[in-house]
């Protein structure tokens, strides 16, 4: 009979027994965890695989979720860490906001195995390394909502409670595009991230998503979990279902924990915890085009009971108004195109300008600020004056030297505030539409707009997305790189990039240009008064599910 530090095998089998697990039977022992295997194989008392690995080598169980045959069922979805106390405050807003929904909460655990670092982990005080012991319990106020399924809440929308990734990944949505085939994939994780995923053009758009997080701080103090630590959120996802379609936000709690959605707030500080409406801080909508605007969006963004009317926003930030498909460059050397224009009476920039300024007047007329940021579809109408030549445009030649002629004007007075759009705006608009244009503003090439100042330095709305930092193009991960918070457009594929939020479009996939699968979607930015984001989709015409009774 084999012994180590005076300890038998039936010594190793019952230490196993009493803490349920090879590492703590090890640790109380004195032992190595290898010592206690080889003795439970001996004695015939291996350790199940899913103790060893969880369930991530068997056959992943899927839970299905009926869809409501009326009204909109709600869940509230977060993940925990194991061994790791919950955010008390955090968690109580979110069973308030559950309870003021009657939303389903589902809670995925993951574990961080602190342990495989030794007992050189530099832990912080309090907080001993061996602490997170893999697949360990968690907080025992989670046990109700406890899930490592796959659960499918919709059809084409799954929450994947079954993946492990470890809260240090820098992008853990990385690989996991086809994990859940065509339906888009919810995953537990502590960052709060967001992917759009092409499809063809008869097809919705796919999301990956991560939850957020209920549990604490509570990683290796080196590099790779100090940034996990700077990136964990207090947060989680609400997904709304309905027979005829599904809806998902982001919660994300402040430094007070207080959660915002729509026009909801789930405080502790208030008496009945959660309260409303309130008026949301701005709205920053997808790339507008005017010209090619989706009707369905525009009716779901400002139509009556749409998103603004709904949220109240103090300021909507608006990103590529204008189109300028009347006399975009890469039609010039395509007859096919430029006749098909012809014969649909879509040749005329003016009748294009004088369309954006309308329906501009009409959004401005909704909200108190409305800021325009200068994008790159804006700034064809001064590429169109700088390369154009009206001798072979007689149909825009008139308007074209009108434009011409002002912006000459503004270069010999040194008038580096000229902004042609807006020129062209003012000249179309008759006196009582442009009454409705007092409260709109037109930013300059890189002039900063930040909404929220006095929360974490607020957000900057400013840059459009198309130029990046050095003279690069535009992407959101080079943007994630400035440390700064940001909402930007461009992309028309949204997605949430660290601190970097990103729009969609309200044009549709039916763009001459847009050909191919694609990952575009009809998503705009809510902005929260204590700085928090989320991104809202619409689907079905709706940019949320009917509220009816809350």
């Amino acid at each position: 009979m084999s012994e180590h530090k005076g300890y038998t095998a039936e010594d190793h089998v019952a230490a196993y027994a009493k803490y349920g697990s090879t590492r703590k039977a090890a640790a109380a022992l004195g032992v190595t965890h290898k010592q206690i295997d080889r003795s439970l194989a001996k004695l015939g008392q291996q350790p199940s695989k899913t103790e060893l690995y969880g369930n991530l080598g068997g056959q992943t169980k899927v839970v299905k979720r009926a869809v409501p045959k009326s009204g909109v069922k709600r869940y509230i979805l977060t993940a925990a860490q194991t061994e790791t106390k919950i955010n008390e405050g955090f968690w109580n807003n979110l069973l308030a906001l559950a309870a003021y929904y009657d939303a389903e909460i589902l809670v995925a655990p993951f574990a961080y195995n602190k342990q495989a670092f030794g007992h050189q982990t530099n832990a912080k005080p309090g907080k001993r390394a061996g602490d997170n012991e893999l697949f360990s319990a968690t907080d025992p106020a989670l046990a109700p909502y406890l899930t490592s399924d796959r659960v499918q809440l919709a059809k084409g929308l799954v929450f994947c409670g079954e993946v492990q990734i470890l809260p240090t990944a820098v992008d853990p949505l990385s690989g996991l595009e086809t994990y859940t085939g065509r339906a888009s994939g919810i995953f537990p994780h502590a960052k709060i991230e967001m992917r759009s995923i092409p499809s063809m053009r008869d097809e919705p758009t796919k999301f990956n998503y991560t939850t957020g997080c209920v549990t604490r701080h509570n990683y290796i103090q080196k590099k790779a979990g100090q940034k996990g630590e700077f990136h964990h959120a207090y947060g989680a996802l609400i997904v709304e279902v309905t027979k005829d379609g599904w809806w998902v936000r982001q919660l994300n709690a402040d430094k007070d924990n207080d959660i915002w959605d729509l026009d909801v707030l789930a405080s502790s500080k208030m008496p009945e915890a959660v309260g409303g409406p309130y008026s949301a801080e701005a709205v920053v909508c997808g790339d507008v085009h005017v010209a090619e605007m989706d009707p369905d969006v525009e009716a779901a963004t400002w139509g009556e009971s749409g998103l603004v009317d709904l949220l109240q926003p103090k300021t909507q930030v608006l990103h590529d108004v204008f189109d300028m498909r009347s006399r975009p460059w890469q039609d010039e050397q395509s007859f096919h195109r430029q006749l098909e224009k012809h014969v649909n009476k879509q040749e005329s920039v003016e009748d294009e300008v004088r369309e954006c300024a309308t329906a501009l007047a009409r959004y401005a007329a909704k909200v108190p600020e409305t800021v325009i940021v200068r994008s790159n579809h804006d700034l064809k109408l001064e590429k169109w004056l700088d390369t154009g030549d009206y001798k072979k445009d007689l149909l825009n030649a008139r308007f074209f030297l009108e434009a011409q002629l002002a912006k000459v004007d503004a270069i010999v007075l040194g008038n580096k505030k000229f902004r042609v759009l807006e020129w062209a705006l003012k000249s179309v608009a008759d006196e009582g539409l442009w009454g409705q244009f007092d409260t709109l503003r037109f930013l300059d090439e890189d002039e900063s707009f930040i909404l929220c100042k006095d929360a974490g330095g607020g957000i900057e709305c400013g840059n459009h997305g198309h130029r990046g930092p050095n003279g690069s193009k535009g992407t959101p991960k080079g943007f994630m790189k400035m440390a700064r918070k940001m909402i930007i457009g461009d992309k028309h594929s949204a997605g949430i990039y660290g601190g970097v939020y990103v729009t969609g479009t309200c044009t549709g996939r039916n763009v001459a240009y847009a050909k191919g699968p694609s990952s575009w979607s009809p998503t705009h930015c809510v902005v929260y008064p204590n700085g928090k984001r989320a991104l809202v989709t619409m689907w079905n015409g709706r940019f949320f599910a009917p509220r009816e009774g809350l």
